[in-house]
Parts: structure tokens; sequence; C-alpha cells
């Protein structure tokens, strides 16, 4: 079984098995001993697994591409002592799962909260992606209102709040942390701040989170979306305010607090944008105004100026360098 540890990332996958082995060592090894459950795959499926878990202080997010399979918590492994609950975001495909008699369906992008202290079963019934977040019920109890009945409530993937923590949640998974334990200690609290306010936060925990992990989830998805679309040349703060869910000022300003402003955030997406299509060989036939206009820049001195003054050298300078 594959395994490599990133900045306290692991990451575990069938690929590297032999097929006809795959289950019972990922049932063993992983499924029961590391995760306590068990894994049945789909008779008429191949099963293949991979899973990435980003550990943090008193909490983890996974990330998990499953072949059709059912997953359980059986009674036996309940015994453990484990209470832990898991957020679950389904981002693709179909599940159903169920716990103490309640069941729900999960379409893409749909989410639930899930018990490890009771039996449970989850079924994948299409190959598919999730993003988990694993807390502590502890963590939750005085943030959640009525925490128990929003265990197994299935929250739409058009909840506001359920795409901003999908969106932290998986930045996570992406960049590299620093090592510095209160950081890691800060990023559990936007966690749980997040999953408070989309299961339904209690008022203290609303309060707190408003000026805490709300505004960094809000500022990473705004960043995020202007990563994606820095090349286009309509892109405005009023639209990746929209996108955000706040107003253009409100965005404005929580970029202010993050030392910087979102016109300076824009032009830096575009140039190290630029600055990997110069250094790319199938690029070398394109002029330097074209690769600046495919950018999102309109006025190719300002670009000649923006690169120099950001990089020290110039968009042809560079060309010719990776030639």
């Amino acid at each position: 079984m594959a395994q490599s540890i990133d900045s306290s990332i692991s990451r575990f996958s069938t690929a590297e098995l032999p097929e006809k082995h795959r289950v019972a060592l990922w049932r063993e090894h992983y499924a029961r001993l590391a995760m306590r459950l068990d894994i049945e795959p789909a008779d008429d499926a191949t099963f293949d697994c991979a899973v990435a878990a980003r550990s943090l202080p008193g909490a983890q997010v996974l990330s998990a591409t499953m072949s059709p399979l059912r997953v359980t918590r059986t009674h036996e492994l309940v015994a453990d002592g484990n209470d832990n609950l898991a957020f679950i975001i389904n981002q693709s495909g179909f599940i159903d799962a169920s716990l103490c008699g309640r069941e729900v369906s999960l379409h893409a992008g749909d989410a639930v909260l899930m018990s490890s202290a009771e039996a449970s079963v989850f079924d994948r019934r299409l190959r598919g992606d999730s993003l988990s977040v694993l807390l502590p019920r502890s963590e939750l109890l005085f943030s959640v209102v009525d925490l128990d009945r929003a265990v197994m409530r299935r929250v739409p993937r058009n909840a506001g709040m359920l795409k901003l923590l999908t969106a932290y949640a998986s930045s996570l998974m992406d960049e590299g942390l620093p090592q510095d334990r209160k950081v890691r200690h800060t990023i559990t609290d936007h966690l749980r701040d997040l999953v408070a306010l989309t299961l339904g936060a209690t008022r203290d925990a609303a309060n707190c989170a408003t000026y805490r992990g709300l505004q960094v989830a809000r500022l990473n998805t705004a960043k995020a979306y202007i990563r994606e679309n820095s090349n286009r040349h309509d892109l405005s703060v009023g639209i990746v305010a929209a996108q955000v869910g706040v107003t253009r000022r409100v965005l404005q300003r929580l970029f202010e607090q993050d030392g910087s402003t979102f016109t300076e955030f824009l032009l830096v997406q575009r140039l190290e944008r630029a600055r990997g299509m110069l250094s790319r060989p199938d690029c070398y036939r394109r002029s330097i105004g074209q690769i600046g206009y495919d950018v999102g820049f309109n006025d190719l001195s300002y670009f000649h100026r923006a690169f120099k003054r950001h990089y020290g050298v110039t968009p042809l300078e560079l060309k010719n360098e990776g030639a």
C-alpha cells in the first residue's frame, strides 16, 4: 500500500497493490486499524481507493476518491468509545447513509454530519470524491444548536456556508501549512466555526465565528476564485464579491486586513500565470503581447512595467532565458 507523509498529510492508495489482494490489505491495514471501519466493495466494481488525511490539533481533514463500495462502522467497532463527528461533503457521485434508523441520500455537493459513536452504513453507489472534517464531539457540543438533531440531517449543496466550508477545507489539502502549533490550533478553530455555522451555530458561537473563521474562509474563497479566473479581462472586485456573498467594501476590507489589496493580489496572479507561460517551450512562438493578453492584461506597456518591477527582468528577457 502506497503511503507518504508530507507536512502532516498522510496519503494512502491501492494503486500499487495487486488487484486480488487490495480488499484484504486495505481492510486490515487501513480500514479497520487506522479508521476503525469495515469495507465491502460492490460486486461488479473493481476496488480502488485513495485517501489523503491532513492532521491538525483536535481535527482532521480527509479527501477520498473511492470506487462503489459499502463502508460500515459495526457495533463491534463502535465499542472503541470513539465519539468523533464526521462532517462529510459528497463532491461527486451518489451516497446513501444510515445511522440509528435515520437515512439520508447525498447528491454531488450535499453534506451530512455522522457520529462515530453509533453503528452506521455508508453506501457509495457511484465512483466519486468526498471531503470530510473530523472533530471530537466536545468541539461542537456548545457551538451547534441541538447537536444531536443535526446528526444525519442533509445539508443541501446550495447552502451558502457549506460552499465556504468546502472551499476552506479543500485549500488545506492543497497548500503547505506552517508548522507553528499556534497557527494550526487557529486553523482548527476556523474549521469548527465553519462547521457550526453550516449546521446552525449558537448565538455565542456565531458571534465568535463572524470575526474569526468566517472572515478567513471568505478571503480564501475569494483568492481561490481569483487564481482560477485571473485571465478574465472583466474580473472585478464586484464579480468576486458576488461569488463570495459579500459586498465590494467587505471584500476590499478583508484584503486590507490581510496586508494587501484586491488589485495587488489579482496583479500577482496574472504575473505568475504569465511567467509560467513564458517559461514553457510550447508557448515560445507566442508573442509577448499575446501572452500578456491571454493572462488578463489589456495594456501591453503596463504588463511590461509590472513584470519588470515584480521579477527584475522583462518578459522578453525571461522568454529568451527559457529558450
